[in-house]
């Protein structure tokens, strides 16, 4: 604020900019020395006090400190003086136009007591009868005066106004900027935590394999290493009866020597590594599908012994629910579509459902079309409690649909399924 009005004091009146050349007139103001030599009347532009003529201007001496500080201030771009309305309101034509005092026409030496509209220029009578004002639309100075008042007011107004919607966005936006960045952050260290979940797991299934395969490794180099020992003994023994006649019996003793094989190198971590600890770490992460079953309360309904798939008559559209519902924590289940042509997959007032070859989200009262971009075979539900948030997957992509912010949801809450004809099924 200090560094703006220190420009402001620096700047001429009449140019508004930086002073160039500044002198001081005896009242004690300043001006560049090309602004005030070039002023018609010999008054300050300012306080209207009298001052020497232009000839005489000429003579005064340059102010050395001024020059200096204006040179300083120069050399600060950033630094601009004053606002735009204050800039207006100091420069001489509209000190001039708002001015009381009696200005004289530079021309005709009359007194300027008319606006040109069309040239926006204060003019006095002589001028307005002359050829370089013919058409031209006047307005008297005081009526002008008074319209430019009005319009600098309102201008102010409107000023103020949309500066103050702008802090506001502003605010709203720096706002939203933190909150963007705080929530990236929580991601971020929530992605590294399970990832590191998953290497410590990893890690520890590699451990524990390759110390699996160093006891097999160690056993079965015992035994091959054992029959290894019978086999040189028989050879040993054989040696020592090659000049024997009863040779030939003893050698039948090799009928019980056989090599033996290492098993090690047999299993499902030869060829299926990858997809055995896939397995595996599909019990570890979390959420953990979940094996819901339903519930066999509804007579129009057929449930499945083993309570993971449902039937309902043609016609009918009856539904089930699971027999567990979630009050806390996320949740992941998945539903066996195929290709069915009506079913409702989701919870209470909040679900995704297929009906005439289209997708519809829908949740308490409306319903919004879906483009998941192909025919759905198998469905994942993610439901998160803490935040109300429900989120469904195409399963075999896991390509994410569409996520529904479940305000009005009411916890506990279970899974619904509805269908017609064949068997929809919990994966």
């Amino acid at each position: 604020m200090a560094s703006a009005l220190y420009a402001e004091e620096l700047t001429c009146p009449v140019c508004l900019s930086i002073f160039t050349e500044p002198l001081t007139l005896p009242c004690g103001h300043s001006f560049c020395r090309g602004c005030i030599t070039s002023v018609p009347e010999a008054k300050c532009p300012q306080c209207r006090a009298p001052c020497p003529p232009a000839s005489e201007l000429q003579l005064l001496p340059t102010s050395l400190i001024l020059k200096s500080l204006a040179q300083r201030a120069r050399e600060r771009p950033q630094q601009r003086p004053g606002t735009s309305v204050e800039r207006i309101l100091k420069s001489s034509y509209f000190l001039i136009l708002l001015s009381q005092e009696p200005w004289l026409c530079p021309e005709h030496d009359e007194r300027m007591k008319l606006f040109c509209v069309t040239d926006q220029s204060l003019i006095c009578i002589i001028c307005r009868d002359g050829e370089a004002h013919d058409g031209h639309r006047f307005k008297p100075i005081r009526e002008a005066a008074a319209a430019l008042r009005r319009d600098i007011d309102l201008g102010l107004v409107n000023i103020t106004g949309q500066t103050e919607k702008i802090q506001k966005l502003v605010q709203t936006q720096s706002a939203e900027v933190k909150k963007a960045k705080e929530l990236s952050a929580q991601l971020k260290s929530q992605v590294q935590q399970e990832f590191n979940s998953m290497h410590q797991f990893l890690r520890r299934r590699e451990d524990q394999i390759i110390n699996e395969m160093r006891i097999k490794e160690e056993d079965a180099v015992e035994n091959m290493s054992q029959s290894l020992n019978a086999m040189k003994r028989a050879l040993s023994e054989c040696g020592e009866l090659k000049e024997s006649w009863t040779h030939i019996m003893e050698v039948q003793r090799t009928e019980g020597l056989a090599v033996v094989q290492s098993p090690v190198f047999q299993g499902p971590y030869q060829s299926h590594l990858q997809f055995f600890m896939w397995k595996e770490m599909l019990q570890e992460v979390e959420p953990k599908a979940e094996a819901l079953t339903l519930k066999d309360d509804n007579p129009s309904v057929t449930v499945s012994e083993d309570r993971r798939s449902f039937h309902s008559a043609p016609q009918t559209g009856y539904g089930v629910s699971s027999s567990s519902t979630f009050s806390s924590g996320q949740h992941y289940w998945e539903v066996e579509l195929r290709l069915r042509d009506f079913w409702c997959v989701g919870i209470t007032d909040y679900f995704l459902k297929h009906e005439d070859q289209k997708y519809f989200v829908c949740e308490a009262n409306s319903s919004t079309e879906l483009f998941p971009g192909g025919r759905l075979l198998k469905l994942g539900v993610y439901l998160n409690c803490s935040s109300k948030t429900l989120t469904f997957y195409d399963a075999d992509s896991m390509k994410r649909l569409h996520q529904i912010h479940c305000r009005g949801l009411s916890l506990p809450v279970g899974n619904i399924l509805k269908n017609v004809g064949k068997n929809l099924e919990i994966k």
